[in-house]
């Protein structure tokens, strides 16, 4: 899904990370076959991707007599996915909406060095991205992102999952810091659970069976995972290509059976009396 957002160039490096997971070695008429490409442009684009040296170091391949070979064996996709996502423009502008989301189009401007034509390219390929989570974004309103606050805490967890990976799918603190930081911007912007309509709170009718406030969201969570697991880790496996099925079983386990209270106790406390 993520994918949607990279530049055309950016795309075919994407699915040729998971090519060469076949083998070390194709010709340009093997990428183009598999990609539903001509030669001509798989040759074109990896040419523009190997003339900078940053991109050339995160995915190490070498072009000779019509051929690509991947020159590190132990070469692995994920560190190059989630180099493409970090670099796309259209995806920090994502996440710096998350992180900011009362900003004006003119901070926007400033922040990217970028004209007001092009902020508005990015904007409107993020507003069908969006429509995906069944969120809209506009300038017009503040926040910037309205919908589902459900939705909207998925999308910030995926997005932190992809800025920063964890360092151990086996650390159930790592996991409860995860979902309390994202718990915590969302209170600090004004977007608590107990002060937005209910309306707000949820995109999907099968999800309003279960009662919600900022002290019953990790609850929550641990609710539905205990209900559908299976269909939750397919469905972040959708968003998340770059981790193994197994790395998200472990992680969501851990979920499971996590303790809800941390360091996002006081600003529940500051925000909604405790309640």
């Amino acid at each position: 899904m993520f994918a949607y957002l990279l530049e055309e160039t950016e795309q075919v490096i994407y699915q040729l990370a998971y090519l060469f997971q076949k083998k070390p070695t194709f010709s340009f008429e093997q990428i183009a076959h598999e990609l539903e490409k001509n030669t001509r442009s798989i040759e074109r684009h990896l040419t523009l991707w190997l003339t900078n040296e940053q991109n050339a170091g995160n995915f190490p391949v070498i072009i000779q007599q019509k051929n690509c070979f991947l020159a590190d064996y132990f070469f692995q996709p994920i560190s190059l996915i989630l180099f493409l996502y970090q670099e796309n423009e259209t995806f920090q502008i994502l996440t710096y909406l998350l992180d900011f989301p009362y900003c004006s189009i003119e901070e926007l401007e400033q922040a990217f060095f970028r004209s007001r034509s092009t902020i508005k390219r990015r904007i409107n390929k993020l507003k069908l991205f969006l429509s995906a989570f069944q969120l809209n974004l506009s300038f017009q309103y503040k926040p910037i992102l309205s919908g589902s606050e459900f939705n909207l805490r998925l999308l910030a967890l995926i997005v932190d999952l992809i800025n920063d990976p964890p360092f151990d799918f086996h650390s159930k603190e790592e996991l409860i810091q995860r979902i309390e930081s994202i718990q915590e911007k969302r209170i600090s912007v004004g977007c608590s659970f107990n002060q937005l309509p209910f309306a707000q709170l949820f995109a999907k009718e099968e999800q309003t069976n279960y009662q919600l406030s900022e002290r019953g969201w990790l609850y929550f969570w641990q609710q539905l995972l205990k209900k559908e697991p299976l269909k939750i880790i397919e469905q972040l496996a959708n968003y998340l290509p770059f981790f193994t099925q197994e790395e998200l079983t472990t992680w969501l386990q851990l979920f499971m059976t996590a303790t809800p209270y941390t360091s996002a106790s006081f600003f529940i406390a500051e925000t909604s009396d405790g309640k």
